[in-house]
């Protein structure tokens, strides 16, 4: 992705780069992008680890990175405290998911499936989880619609890559 495309792009609403066979890495320069509340760039072949800067984006309401190839950790993505729709299906995000999704109290949406995620998800994101035995959790601030890896393999011997009492979808 050209850096120059983002520089002076501080007022932009939105940046809608999906379907382009963009490749490499995404520039630190998409930090630079403080205003902007829509960033959909998947199904492009955008590689290595999300850039920190991707934290500076404090208005984000929408993410869409699915279906690239990046890979490392997702803790970039826990600052984005105004997030509502964050897709990060089919890349190769790796270790376990990070305590602090559960504080991303706007999110109502989490797609974290087709990735290398271990371990077993926090109790603070199962918290925001609808669940019908718990008052309150109908509320317009639940995590609604949870994906991630959590299915029993086919074989029916593996165990789940991520232990997830509390997904709304195991894929």
């Amino acid at each position: 992705m050209p850096t120059s495309l983002l520089s002076n792009g501080r007022r932009l609403d939105s940046l809608r780069l999906q379907h382009n066979r963009l490749t490499g890495p995404l520039p630190s320069e998409i930090g630079e992008l403080t205003g902007i509340k829509y960033l959909l760039l998947q199904h492009n072949r955008f590689n290595e680890t999300l850039p920190s800067e991707i934290s500076n984006l404090s208005l984000l309401w929408e993410l869409d990175v699915s279906h690239n190839q990046f890979s490392g950790s997702i803790e970039p993505l826990v600052k984005l405290t105004q997030i509502i729709n964050l897709r990060i299906e089919n890349n190769r995000f790796s270790g376990a998911i990070p305590k602090e999704v559960g504080q991303l109290h706007g999110m109502i949406l989490f797609s974290a499936s087709g990735n290398n995620f271990t371990g077993t998800v926090p109790q603070s994101v199962c918290n925001r989880v609808p669940n019908e035995y718990r008052p309150g959790s109908g509320s317009k601030q639940a995590l609604r619609d949870f994906q991630m890896d959590c299915a029993i393999p086919s074989d029916g011997v593996t165990e789940p890559e991520v232990d997830c009492p509390c997904c709304t979808e195991c894929c």
